[in-house]
């Protein structure tokens, strides 16, 4: 029994290593080569630095709000506790978190399995399926995002819930739920399934109704009350924007869809925006579930009762940015499904067991593998997540030399640059996401319009520089290939 269990510890050193640098070659490549931006590796970056300075943040890179609290555009206190590693990793730091988060939680499906079976390879199969999970791959592409280390400790809450370990399972769940704002509503989602698949155990059912009822209290008092507050430019829970033609508030959001059950039909599976080129996005979605392991859902139904917020924030919005499987917002999918196919396999026969979890690895690996070429979710940028090609590798500056003009910029002095140069050049009080100014005293614009203009268009970019060279307030004092600086003028 030692020899098997050391060999599958080996092993699992070994997807650990592989995974470890296949996520860092897509997000720590996408940095090196300027493809990390103001929204939102800028905005966190300049969080922590101020973090690790015993002082708190106030954003400054939103292009829809005036300077307010980091905590009023999204409620999580993660970066807080990481703060202190800006100190050795710089501007990578939140990136190597989100990274080691997505290693740790594949150790805890590991763990999870292994304690419920006596099959040593099961334990791997169903942690490399999750390794290999679209949305891990969709998320670390595109910058850093709380909710992707947050979702990571769901595996090790349902493990110690499930062993009735509850103290570590609060722990977990706790860090869950402070993950960031939204997550709370999901914690009371996980929760309340596992009060329903629990509820035999009376001393399980306390525990879960206590998590729902701590969940539901955090998620309304930082909505309604904490954020709003630190919202100055919104004064109200500012994700709400994205659903406001279905209510003004989250109480008449519930309110109507109650009152007419009508309109989930269109929403959850229907292009609501009237626009063709948005036809098939949610097919996309529910296909890559399905070929994951989503088939599980139907007969594990209390892991499909904790998507259901998922898909709601996914799906019941007008934005469709949010309904495919690009970004960070599939994330909380994949240790879903990789526990769901887990816990759906342990009532077959061993060997009907071995060729259902092949087979979903194998799904997964093929569904994954084609939307690293073509997806029908916009806008994929190829890239930002092929790893396995040259162009991944390439970019559009020659990095050393910027990264040395960046670092000659003076620090505590108010900056306006575009958004990819945003994300290393938080070392002070006032960071602007160009075109927006204000007090800048320098302002650093990337010349090559392939990059870095959102949110105007490369035309728009490009006569706001010819502007600003007509600006007598303003002057140039480096120009290249690849950048211009300005410097205010004084009087």
């Amino acid at each position: 029994m030692i020899a098997p269990a050391l060999k599958s510890h080996k092993s699992l050193l070994l997807l650990l290593i592989v995974f470890g640098i296949i996520y860092g070659l897509i997000s720590l490549v996408n940095h090196y080569n300027f493809r990390t931006y103001a929204l939102d590796l800028g905005l966190v970056n300049h969080a922590i630095y101020d973090y690790a300075h015993f002082r708190v943040n106030y954003s400054t890179l939103l292009l829809d709000a005036a300077p307010m609290n980091f905590l009023g555009s999204h409620f999580t206190l993660l970066p807080v506790l990481f703060s202190p590693l800006y100190w050795l990793f710089g501007s990578y730091t939140m990136l190597l978190v989100q990274i080691m988060a997505v290693l740790f939680g594949g150790i805890g499906i590991y763990v999870y399995c292994q304690h419920r079976t006596t099959l040593s390879w099961l334990p791997l199969v169903v942690t490399a399926q999750f390794y290999l999970m679209w949305g891990i791959y969709s998320a670390l592409a595109y910058d850093y995002h709380d909710n992707v280390v947050g979702a990571m400790f769901l595996p090790w809450f349902l493990h110690y819930f499930g062993r009735q370990k509850y103290r570590k399972a609060l722990v977990y769940f706790v860090l869950l739920v402070i993950s960031k704002e939204n997550m709370a509503l999901w914690g009371i989602f996980i929760a309340v399934a596992c009060l329903g698949k629990y509820y035999s155990d009376q001393s399980a059912r306390k525990v879960a109704f206590g998590l729902a009822i701590f969940s539901t209290g955090y998620f309304i008092v930082v909505t309604s009350v904490i954020m709003p507050q630190l919202n100055t430019t919104h004064h109200q829970f500012a994700q709400l924007i994205r659903y406001q033609h279905l209510g003004k508030s989250m109480g008449s959001i519930v309110q109507y869809i109650v009152q007419h059950p009508q309109v989930l039909i269109p929403h959850l599976f229907l292009n609501t925006t009237g626009n063709p080129q948005f036809n098939f996005i949610k097919a996309e979605l529910y296909g890559m579930i399905l070929l994951s392991g989503g088939v599980a859902l139907l007969f594990r139904p209390w892991y499909l009762f904790m998507l259901l917020p998922v898909f709601a924030q996914k799906l019941l919005t007008h934005d469709f940015m949010l309904w495919g499987i690009n970004y960070q917002y599939s994330i909380e999918f994949a240790p879903v499904l990789a526990l769901a196919t887990f816990d759906l396999s342990s009532q077959f026969k061993p060997k009907m067991q071995k060729r259902f979890l092949l087979l979903c690895l194998g799904l997964t690996l093929a569904a994954t593998s084609v939307t690293l070429v073509k997806r029908k979710s916009k806008w994929f940028m190829k890239p930002l997540v092929q790893f396995q090609r040259p162009m991944h590798y390439r970019s559009l500056f020659e990095r050393e030399k910027l990264h040395d003009i960046l670092k000659a910029v003076p620090g505590q002095v108010p900056v306006s640059a575009s958004s990819c140069l945003t994300p290393r050049l938080v070392n002070r009080e006032k960071l602007y996401h160009f075109p927006v100014i204000r007090d800048a005293l320098f302002i650093l614009l990337v010349k090559n319009t392939e990059e870095g203009t959102y949110p105007l268009s490369p035309a728009e970019y490009s006569q706001k520089i010819a502007e600003l060279r007509q600006n007598f307030a303003f002057k140039v004092i480096l120009e290249d290939s690849q950048i211009i600086i300005f410097k205010r003028k004084l009087l």
